[in-house]
């Protein structure tokens, strides 16, 4: 009879132990996600930073004549650089964001006369060269960056040619803002 007792708690000590790691295993490779639950996927290190020489976080014109494209493209802009300092390669979108400057003094100029010019700064493209009232959404240029990659940009606004005296004594003001993403082809 001992023997019988024996095969029968070494065979539930089996099953219990095979419950055990049938559970533990299922535990493991599941969990819940509810309302309140905080959570996080690390993959990699996703990080961009922008750097300028500027002391002013904005961009302001203010009180300009009106330039023709051919002399506003050799004029100096605001500078700045793009870096992937993360360990994954990103995509990344520039957008101009429009300000309002708390000046009661002065009107804010109409988009359809505001040009902008956003090229690489080793290579000033023309074909850049847009009125900010056919801009949408503040969208000016989206690129991928690999880590450790850099661009540098140049971004250059003015008061249209074809500008007329109702421009006078008005201002435009922005900043710029960049959205980053992980790249698509790093989601393989």
């Amino acid at each position: 009879m001992n023997k019988k007792k024996l095969i029968i708690l070494i065979v539930i000590a089996v099953i219990a132990v095979i419950g055990l790691a049938i559970g533990s295993s299922y535990a493991l490779f599941t969990y819940n996600i509810t309302k309140n639950s905080n959570f996080k996927t690390i993959v990699g290190k996703l990080e961009l930073s922008i750097s300028d020489t500027q002391d002013e976080d904005r961009i302001i014109i203010n009180n300009l004549a009106p330039t023709k494209d051919s002399v506003a493209l050799t004029e100096d802009g605001y500078n700045f650089t793009i870096t992937n300092t993360g360990t994954i390669d990103a995509s990344y979108t520039v957008y101009l964001d429009e300000l309002l400057l708390q000046d009661e003094t002065k009107e804010r100029l109409s988009n359809s006369v505001v040009k902008v010019n956003l090229s690489n700064t080793d290579t000033i493209n023309s074909n850049n060269t847009k009125l900010i009232s056919t801009i949408t959404d503040g969208e000016l240029i989206s690129g991928n960056l690999e880590a450790g990659e850099s661009i540098n940009y140049t971004l250059r606004v003015w008061l249209d040619y074809n500008a007329d005296n109702t421009s006078q004594n008005k201002y435009y003001a922005g900043r710029i803002r960049i959205d980053s993403t992980q790249s698509a082809a790093n989601n393989n």
